[in-house]
């Protein structure tokens, strides 16, 4: 006979919404600042950070967060490469190459 699995404390859920909500909060005074400091640097860093949760967060969820995955990251690096493009053309082409780069390496270190 098995034991029904227990159900997590209120607390504990209360704890963990807070530590979510204030996580979100932070990272979003961080764009927003990096954002008032250089409009390319904010863009660039949200990029990263919609990379990131692409990659850690979306990966194992199926068609849609694989779908909603590569949404994400090709509008914010969309906005991120017109941005450096409208303040300074060169620090666009340096993203682009960057982008390359990845790509480059991500396609190597596949196997395929």
């Amino acid at each position: 006979m098995s034991t029904p699995p227990e159900s997590p404390s209120t607390d504990r859920l209360v704890r963990e919404a807070v530590g979510l909500l204030l996580a979100a909060i932070g990272a979003l005074v961080v764009l927003f600042s990096l954002g008032r400091i250089h409009p390319v640097l904010g863009s660039t860093v949200t990029t990263a950070a919609a990379l990131s949760l692409s990659y850690f967060i979306l990966r194992n969820r199926g068609r849609r967060g694989r779908i909603a995955a590569w949404v994400l990251t090709g509008v914010t690096s969309t906005a991120s490469v017109v941005t450096a493009f409208l303040y300074a053309s060169p620090l666009a082409w340096v993203e682009i190459g960057a982008a390359a780069v990845a790509v480059g390496a991500w396609l190597a270190s596949e196997g395929a």
